[in-house]
């Protein structure tokens, strides 16, 4: 692993924190605060991680809004929480429509509770499933199929994924006053004719796992 620049100021920056929060009548509550150290990959092999800031816990995942990292940057554990909710409540669909619910009303309630929660957040952290994972969602959608809740004809996880990077990225570019829209890249300008591209962005180092780079390098043309 390679510390960051500034993790030495750590320590100092959780004082302002604290001394900050006391001036406001609050307090920290380190109880509650954690810290994880990212790795890239087979990096954690070949050296040691920086020393664990006092009074704080060290854990090798952290579930932030919803969403669980891993200091790996796999996703396997957030995958593996959002299927066991959503299999609670294909459960509780089965019951439903035992009890005679009809299958729009059905399928309307799998796509708010379960297909939303399977997508929640998914332009952030999708690009760093791996094949395994990405089988797993796709495993659980044709479950849900063969139960009569999604529809056959239904994207699978990839296409979803898709389709929601590309509602985010247009609401992005269209809106300057999105929360994301300073993250995008200057725009290039020129004195000649090109072939006509979707935006004129300037391009990222190519990288799958990045919002904003996937987009991108997609809509080119």
């Amino acid at each position: 692993v390679t510390a960051g620049k500034h993790y030495a100021k750590v320590k100092d920056e959780l004082e302002q924190i604290e001394a900050w929060a006391q001036s406001n009548n609050l307090q920290l509550n380190k109880s509650k605060t954690f810290e994880i150290v990212f790795f890239k990959k087979n990096c954690k092999k070949k050296s040691f991680p920086p020393e664990a800031t006092p009074g704080i816990k060290r854990v090798n995942s952290i579930k932030l809004l919803g969403v669980t990292l891993q200091n790996n940057l796999s996703m396997d554990e957030h995958i593996g929480n959002v299927l066991s909710e959503c299999t609670t409540n294909l459960y509780a669909l089965n019951t439903l429509k035992a009890h005679g619910l009809h299958e729009r009303e059905l399928c309307e309630t799998y796509r708010a509770k379960i297909l939303s929660k399977i997508l929640y957040a998914s332009p952030a952290w999708w690009g760093y499933c791996n094949s395994d994972s990405c089988n797993r969602i796709n495993s659980f959608l044709n479950k849900s199929k063969k139960f009569g809740f999604y529809s056959q004809d239904g994207d699978l996880f990839e296409m979803l994924c898709q389709a929601a990077d590309d509602n985010l990225f247009a609401k992005v570019k269209n809106n300057p006053e999105h929360v994301l829209h300073p993250l995008l890249p200057q725009t290039k300008t020129h004195n000649y004719d090109l072939r006509h591209r979707k935006h004129d962005f300037v391009l990222l180092v190519n990288d799958n796992r990045n919002f904003f780079t996937r987009v991108l390098f997609k809509d080119m043309y």
